[in-house]
């Protein structure tokens, strides 16, 4: 990864950003609950900008005819269309959805609306799909984990175990907050700015959105939904055009 460094480091930084390096009071344990938490917040902040792309993982599925229920706990999800299934433990949250029809192509399906369900069933043929998800932020026990700063962001973190450990003395963490807002406007900032597309000023033509069972996808997966750990698999009840 780009910028990997161990929850260990992390958690030294912030008692020397925090002037705590020999406070007792602050134990191990305790910063490694409050670095648990802390790197799951900045996981958020970072996906939703844009960034995290490195630790997407990808998993296949091999569909079962007219089974609509797929457990993310089973052992079903295959590294490779062809690998042995394993369950997805560190599953956080969808990141884009694909489904092969048979001619080696994947094509993105996307979440349906619960109000459509109504209109769609099962899928009837065996397929492939392909999951690309975003995993779970570590959980932070021994200090051996690792986290992907990407670019020094792990900096954030440390800012607020230093504002940990100054409320936890009963003292002013203030300029630690401010370092923490000036990190998240950084990651703002250059998040989705790339070199080779300057910022510019487009003017886009309104287009129409086909609903799910309208797509030429009838014998297919159309749409997809996550409910009580399950993927849920949707194919259009109408073949194209509704009729």
């Amino acid at each position: 990864m780009a910028r990997t460094v161990l929850a260990s480091e992390i958690i030294a930084r912030g008692r020397i950003a925090a002037d705590a390096e020999n406070d007792t009071n602050v134990t191990d344990a305790w910063l490694y609950q409050q670095g648990t938490a802390l790197v799951a917040k900045l996981w958020d902040i970072l996906t939703m900008a844009g960034l995290g792309g490195e630790g997407i993982k990808t998993v296949y599925l091999s569909t079962v005819a007219n089974q609509q229920d797929y457990d993310l706990s089973a052992a079903i999800w295959k590294p490779t269309p062809a690998g042995v299934g394993a369950a997805l433990e560190d599953f956080y949250k969808v990141k884009t959805f694909y489904c092969n029809d048979g001619n080696g192509l994947y094509r993105p399906i996307l979440r349906t609306n619960p109000s459509e369900e109504y209109a769609l069933k099962p899928p009837a043929t065996v397929l492939t799909l392909k999951l690309c998800y975003l995993p779970c932020a570590p959980v932070w026990t021994t200090g051996a984990e690792t986290f992907d700063g990407i670019n020094g962001y792990e900096e954030w973190v440390v800012q607020g175990l230093a504002y940990a450990i100054k409320m936890k003395q009963q003292d002013d963490g203030g300029v630690h907050k401010s370092q923490q807002r000036e990190i998240e406007e950084q990651i703002k900032t250059s998040a989705n700015r790339n070199q080779d597309t300057p910022p510019r000023v487009v003017r886009r033509r309104a287009t129409a959105r086909w609903s799910a069972r309208t797509l030429p996808y009838s014998g297919g997966v159309s749409t997809w939904d996550l409910r009580g750990g399950n993927i849920e698999l949707y194919a259009p009840s109408y073949g194209l055009y509704g009729y």
